[in-house]
C-alpha cells in the first residue's frame, strides 16, 4: 500500500463524519499549538537566565533551571494527544464510548497542563 492510498483511506474514513471526534481532535490540536506558542512568547526574552520552575505552598520556590525546561510540559501534552488520538481512531469501530473517553481525556489533560503553566506564571513572576 502506498502512502497516498494510506492517507486517502484515513481521510475518507467514517470516523471523520462524527462531529464530536472531528471537532475534539481539532480543538485539542489547537490547544497544544497555543500551549507551545504561550511558552515561547513568555520565555523568549529570558534567554539562559535561571527561572523558578516549581512553587510549593509550604516552602515557596524550590526548583530552579533554564526557562526552556518549560517546553517539557507541552511535549508531554502533545504526546498524550497523539497516543489518545491514535487509540481513539483505532477503537472507534469497536467502542465509540471508549473513543469519546480517550478524546475527552486528551482534551482535559491539555487544558490542565495549560492551567498549571498559567498558575506557575502567576505565582512565580517570570
Amino acid at each position: 500500500m502506498s502512502i497516498k492510498t494510506f492517507f486517502s483511506k484515513i481521510k475518507h474514513n467514517y470516523i471523520w463524519n462524527n462531529r464530536f471526534i472531528f471537532w475534539g481532535m481539532l480543538l485539542n490540536f489547537i490547544i497544544n499549538i497555543a500551549y507551545f506558542a504561550l511558552i515561547f512568547f513568555v520565555t523568549k526574552d529570558r534567554g539562559n537566565d535561571i527561572a523558578p520552575l516549581h512553587y510549593n505552598i509550604y516552602f515557596g520556590i524550590d526548583s530552579f533551571g533554564s526557562p526552556y525546561k518549560f517546553f517539557v510540559f507541552p511535549q508531554v501534552s502533545f504526546t498524550i494527544f497523539l497516543i489518545n488520538s491514535f487509540l481513539c481512531y483505532y477503537y472507534y469501530k469497536y467502542s465509540r464510548i471508549l473513543s469519546y473517553f480517550l478524546l475527552a481525556t486528551s482534551i482535559f489533560a491539555s487544558l490542565f497542563m495549560i492551567l498549571s503553566y498559567i498558575l506557575i506564571i502567576l505565582f512565580i513572576e517570570l
